[in-house]
């Protein structure tokens, strides 16, 4: 090896490592580039390798049996013939918190594993050529240190002394300083005022020049250094501090110095030298910030609140009544935002609305980000409680303002649940689990919405998480029957079709209505595999009824927008009823209003390529839900079904009256066949077939059955419900 490339003929490397395959590749590849190399396969041996060998630079494994790299590097540091000894970590951990570990620890730099060995190569160079110039240095000033002593018996070799000592003052990278105490004299090299931005010229020999500088929060440790050394209470002077630079900005400098003592051991002199640092410090502030704060906002992340709010809570218990809110906040239908207008789009509106929230709290109040869209904000040392509505109040207002990202207008709402210390908190934890907890009651109260939390919620969530894991049980044992309730035509009196709708049966709370369960396997995504259960089961049934001679009965379905999103739908309903030997008209598909706006435009697409395919389609509970008319005539739709709660105020609600009368209308104009689901009296009956009404259902005609139970009533003619006569 040569010296231009910053290390000296033959280096030596001590690599530690317990893995031999390690050891082998790593010993070739050195010896092969030029080094002397040394092996050790466990901490305790590689430390005393280190003080017998003094090599070079060392190579640390982190993890290793007996003790690590990070407590191997400790000793090194803390033994005075080896603390110099350059370590590089060698490691598979790539998380902050392990980097900063390392460099605590005394470690100079990280090199992942497996090992690329043109990267380490460059970095050992680099360690060596720094540490080779800091040897070079520190000869420079024990050289110094020597002349200077030897002025007091030769003044010819003081003469010679000080002229070497002009010219490595104005040689050297780093400043260099002599402080002669008798005098108080100090000489600044011409580096050292270069440093600070001034000529050679522009500073007098004083040390007021040096020490009105430094900040205001560093002085008084780097006089505390000097004076321990002048008291011989310490080898020598070293002191990272910040001083003031020309242009008013302060620069980090590391000092080093040492003093120079008469034959009594009174010091009359101390030289040094300054080494500016500013770089070094602003890598481990950066690395100290990206530990504690979200990159992509820039605000506190999990690691730096929960340090917060571990002083807060101690203050509370330390202050009396000491109040502390925390807010957890989740955007609501962000994924909608995100999926429909891309990543980008949705990271900017995280980014606004992190802004957002710092605009509406105090300036001592913490606003963090935990990750996806989930937010919290900490509000320290409230007086009154009422504040905490206030805030409140003020974030959802702020967020109301309509967002212009893209050429996308956006409005946003956010769920908030609180959790305030007039229940006394122990752990952070506890804090942020019950706002949390609060946040889920608010998300499910509809969005937009705040709640606080109280003690009953948490039982609640507990019941909550044990159903759902209940329910994904469910689906995966199949723990779900099919009841059949039956629609009549009212011309022909005949059953056309019954609806299929499902039950659970709990293993512990028997048999489950769909409204206790389906809005939470939505919520938990697993609407889409329990639609298409009872889609493959009714048809199975329907099957079985055809075969016992009912060629005409169709079976309805419910279609939540979760299959109705499922990429390969058409293929997977035209499979079931190919394996059922079922025509595609014998399946009727519902969907609701409100399923249809979540994505209006995927939608239609789908359900034209199952209309396309020749299965019916029906809007269910038209007129209860938000969809445009315009909607109607996209759609390769059979038929509507009017919501129930206009056919229940029939006879005592001349609007809904009205209201049937023209959604009758409306569907006779565009050729569609109309459904009256909730039927319950003759009454309403008669209504209906007087204005036409295709088909009725409801509990006059017959309640949802199960599979037997429809089986005998299909039957039965004439069927219960008499038909109104």
């Amino acid at each position: 090896m040569s010296d231009n490339d910053g290390t000296k003929p033959q280096d030596t490397i001590l690599v530690v490592d317990d893995t031999s395959t390690n050891l082998t590749l790593l010993f070739n590849r050195f010896t092969q580039a030029g080094f002397k190399v040394l092996v050790s396969q466990d901490g305790e041996t590689a430390l005393r390798q280190a003080a017998y060998a003094q090599p070079d630079i060392i190579l640390l494994d982190v993890m290793m049996p007996g003790i690590d790299g990070f407590e191997t590097c400790r000793r090194l540091k803390e033994n005075e013939e080896t603390y110099t000894i350059p370590v590089i970590f060698m490691t598979a951990l790539a998380d902050i918190d392990s980097k900063m570990a390392g460099f605590e620890a005394g470690g100079v730099d990280y090199v992942a594993k497996p090992i690329d060995f043109q990267e380490i190569l460059a970095r050992i160079k680099t360690h060596l050529m720094i540490r080779n110039l800091q040897k070079s240095l520190e000869a420079q000033n024990l050289q110094l240190e020597q002349e200077i002593n030897e002025r007091k018996q030769i003044e010819a070799a003081l003469r010679q002394s000080e002229e070497r000592y002009a010219l490595a003052a104005r040689g050297a990278n780093d400043g260099l300083w002599d402080w002669d105490l008798r005098n108080d004299y100090i000489y600044f090299s011409p580096r050292w005022k270069n440093m600070l931005g001034y000529s050679e010229a522009e500073l007098q020999p004083k040390i007021s020049e040096w020490f009105e500088r430094i900040h205001s929060d560093d002085a008084e440790q780097l006089h505390q250094q000097i004076e321990l050394h002048l008291a011989g209470k310490t080898a020598n002077i070293q002191c990272e501090y910040r001083i003031l630079h020309k242009n008013q900005s302060y620069y980090w400098m590391l000092c080093r110095g040492l003093a120079v003592r008469d034959s009594e051991d009174n010091a009359y002199r101390i030289a040094g030298s300054q080494t500016d640092i500013s770089g070094q410090k602003s890598a481990e502030e950066k690395l100290r910030h990206d530990a504690l704060h979200d990159t992509l906002t820039g605000l506190p992340n999990r690691a730096m609140l929960m340090h917060h709010l571990e002083n807060v809570i101690q203050r509370a218990k330390e202050t009396p009544n000491y109040l502390f809110a925390m807010f957890f906040l989740d955007l609501d239908n962000f994924k909608l935002i995100n999926d429909t207008f891309g990543h980008p789009v949705g990271d900017e509106l995280l980014a606004t609305v992190s802004h957002r929230l710092q605009e509406c709290v105090r300036p001592s109040d913490m606003v963090a980000r935990l990750g996806g869209d989930e937010f919290v904000i900490l509000l320290d040392n409230i007086h009154d409680i009422s504040h905490v509505a206030g805030v409140s109040s003020r974030i959802q207002k702020r967020l109301a303002d309509p967002i212009e990202l893209n050429n996308h207008q956006l409005f946003v709402t956010v769920s908030i649940g609180i959790a305030t210390n007039q229940k006394p908190y122990q752990q952070a934890e506890d804090v942020l689990r019950d706002a949390d907890t609060a946040m889920y009651q608010a998300k499910a109260a509809g969005r937009g919405q705040h709640i606080v939390f109280d003690s009953a919620q948490h039982v609640n969530l507990v019941n909550r998480i044990r159903f759902e894991g209940q329910l994904r049980q469910a689906v995966e044992n199949e723990e779900f029957v099919v009841f059949y309730q039956p629609i009549i035509n009212l011309e022909t009196q005949e059953i056309i079709r019954v609806e299929a709708l499902i039950r659970w049966q709990h293993p512990e709370r028997g048999l489950l209505t769909p409204d206790t369960f389906l809005g939470i396997a939505e919520e938990i995504e697993l609407i889409a595999d329990i639609d298409q259960w009872v889609l493959k089961y009714s048809c199975l049934q329907s099957a079985l009824w055809h075969a016992q001679g009912y060629t005409q009965l169709q079976v309805a379905v419910n279609m939540s927008v979760g299959l109705l999103q499922q990429p390969q739908l058409r293929h997977t309903i035209i499979d079931i009823l190919d394996q059922n030997k079922l025509p595609a008209t014998v399946l009727n598909l519902e969907v609701s209003e409100n399923t249809l706006l979540k994505d209006v435009d995927a939608n239609l697409k789908s359900l034209n390529n199952l209309g396309e395919a020749g299965i019916h389609i029906s809007i269910d509970d038209f007129g209860a839900g938000y969809s445009s008319l315009v909607h109607l005539k996209k759609l390769p739709l059979s038929g509507l079904k009017i919501d129930q709660l206009f056919v229940q105020n029939i006879g005592e609600n001349e609007k809904d009256e009205a209201i049937i009368i023209s959604i009758i209308d409306l569907a006779h104009r565009l050729k569609l066949t109309v459904i009256a689901e909730g039927v319950e009296n003759k009454g309403q009956l008669a209504f209906l077939r007087k204005h036409k009404c295709n088909y009725v259902q409801g509990y006059l005609i017959g309640k949802p059955m199960s599979t037997e139970e429809m089986t005998v009533y299909l039957a039965q003619k004439p069927y219960r419900y008499m038909a109104g006569k």
